[in-house]
């Protein structure tokens, strides 16, 4: 395996030009490159992943070396969220915060490996090959922690105040590089990168070099509507993070008045959740028991394919109509619930964007109403019992709707 010059510039902020800085890092890239490529570890893992898992820990390394702010960013608030700097691992007692870690290493390489997958959660971020992968780099990159250059151009935060209008173009180019090229946002963002690349190139073929503003507009709209980064915050609140050290502020959200269907489905129902073996049994609930009108087509036809049901009930949002989940719920009175599938399959609730309502997800792990589910690389089920609300940010990402911070 062999990195570009092109593909390591392609991480950095300035593509411009190739300082001794950087040729410090690549050489550094070239040096844990060749050490894996010895080892025999991971032989039949495509080059492609493996240099992105390299140009990953490259990136860290410059991150913390140079304090850019980014790794900073991502553990100081996992450790507001969760109580830890890191998932997975807890704090070990070596650990330093902001500095060199094995542990840190653990993840990003996990991290970098399961970014390049669409199907997630196949390979343990407890796999003793990463174990020992990130014991190897890491030793590499101590021997030269305290001798390694700043990277200068790593660290576009220096001067930048999210709240003064007069910064805004340096704020937006540091929000374009941390959400297309940053070695920590761009993995967990995979899905929405790669479907502005779909429609950019669709407008190219159609109307070639005069379509260079409209591709513009859409890769600067992706941006600043998409969650990023394996937390899935907004673009403004790890440029936030990145610039001040500091957690976003919060917004204050007024309590709203309890939702007219919450109401009425906790009438109809009893209790705030509701379980259908099929579309028919769905639609006999809520016309017969919530009173709603039969339209032409029939009762949210788009579900007729369905079956195995839940309605939640929210104060807030009113109910939401889950397909395909029923079956996974160990909740009494449920009787479609079947451990078998659940073992199985009930992961999927949170590893497949759009596969289940944030509301509902949390409303399930919260009472431990999944006791069955577990990732396929954990047999045990505790990786994902123990960090579900990070897995569903980091593979739902839009779909989920970040928890107040």
């Amino acid at each position: 395996m062999e990195i570009s010059a092109k593909e390591f510039m392609r991480m950095q902020p300035n593509t411009k030009k190739v300082t001794e800085v950087e040729k410090f890092y690549m050489l550094l890239a070239t040096k844990l490159t060749k050490h894996w490529d010895e080892s025999g570890r991971f032989s039949d893992m495509p080059d492609t992943q493996r240099e992105a898992v390299v140009l990953a820990v490259v990136g860290y390394f410059q991150d913390v070396v140079t304090d850019a702010g980014i790794w900073r960013s991502f553990t100081m608030m996992h450790e507001h969220l969760y109580g830890t700097p890191l998932p997975f691992y807890g704090r070990s007692d070596d650990y330093i915060d902001y500095e060199l870690n094995r542990d840190d290493l653990r993840f990003i390489i996990w991290y970098a490996l399961e970014g390049q997958h669409y199907k997630n959660f196949n390979l343990s971020p407890l796999d003793a090959d990463i174990g020992w992968l990130a014991d190897e780099f890491h030793q590499l990159l101590d021997e030269v922690y305290e001798t390694a250059p700043e990277a200068i151009e790593y660290n576009m935060k220096a001067g930048v105040d999210p709240e003064d209008v007069e910064d805004a173009n340096s704020i937006f180019e540091l929000s374009t590089w941390l959400f297309y090229h940053c070695y920590l946002l761009k993995h967990a963002s995979k899905i929405a990168i790669a479907k502005a690349h779909l429609e950019a190139r669709d407008i190219y073929q159609k109307e070639g070099a005069a379509a260079a503003e409209k591709i513009q507009d859409l890769y600067d709209r992706v941006m600043l509507s998409q969650p990023c980064g394996p937390l899935a915050l907004p673009i403004g609140e790890w440029v936030q993070m990145v610039a001040t050290g500091e957690l976003p502020k919060k917004v204050k959200v007024e309590k709203k008045e309890i939702h007219h269907l919450y109401t009425d489905f906790v009438k109809a129902n009893g209790k705030e959740i509701a379980f259908f073996k099929d579309y028919e049994a769905l639609v006999s609930f809520l016309t017969c028991k919530m009173g709603w009108e039969q339209e032409e087509g029939g009762v949210l036809p788009n579900l007729k394919a369905h079956a195995n049901f839940v309605i939640l009930a929210n104060k807030e949002h009113g109910i939401l109509i889950a397909p395909n989940v029923a079956q996974f719920v160990a909740m009494e009175g449920n009787t479609l619930y079947n451990k078998a599938l659940a073992s199985q399959e009930a992961h999927t609730l949170v590893t497949e964007p759009g596969r289940c309502p944030a509301d509902l997800i949390r409303y399930l792990f919260n009472r431990g109403l999944l006791p069955d589910a577990k990732l396929p690389a954990d047999e045990s089920g505790t990786i994902l019992h123990d960090n579900w609300d990070f897995l569903a940010r980091l593979y739902q990402q839009e779909f989920y709707t970040s928890a107040e911070i």
